[in-house]
């Protein structure tokens, strides 16, 4: 039977695959959201129909990374909360902490852009913007001692 988590992920509760699919669907979320944001749908009327068509698969793809990202978050986070919380507490937590309070601040602004009021639509996308934006930044900061340089313990392990 193969092993359900990987030796590493024991740690952390993330893979390594895990976390190449989130960085990859946050950047994909993150370069559609740009274009969202440099486009809005007030202005399609402006727009070249090269830049209303690359506009529509970046919204295709903004809602379905969204869907993803739901996905993954199910997947990964919980199990990566579960291990992590009962450790003593560092930079790296607190920075997980803001980066969960931060994607529940873009999904709550995201659903108030999709259903709420038109009225609110200017404070909530400027709010979905602004804290999307800092988002790579915090996920890179909150998983630097994964990617930073490893010890090395030689053949035999530490303490050899």
């Amino acid at each position: 039977m193969a092993r359900l988590i990987h030796p590493h992920a024991r740690r952390t509760g993330w893979s390594g695959t895990a976390l190449a699919w989130t960085a990859t669907l946050l950047a994909l979320l993150w370069a559609s959201g740009l274009l969202l944001y440099l486009w809005p749908a007030e202005a399609l009327m402006e727009l070249a129909p090269a830049q209303v068509l690359l506009r529509r698969v970046a919204l295709l793809v903004h809602g379905t990374g969204v869907w993803l990202l739901c996905m993954f978050a199910g997947r990964w986070i919980w199990p990566h909360a579960q291990i992590v919380w009962r450790r003593k507490r560092t930079g790296t937590w607190v920075l997980g902490i803001a980066m969960a309070s931060m994607l529940l601040a873009v999904a709550a602004t995201g659903m108030l852009l999709l259903y709420g009021p038109a009225d609110s639509h200017d404070g909530a996308s400027a709010l979905h913007w602004w804290v999307a934006v800092g988002l790579p930044l915090l996920f890179a900061a909150h998983g630097w001692r994964r990617f930073g340089p490893r010890r090395h313990h030689g053949p035999r392990g530490p303490g050899q």
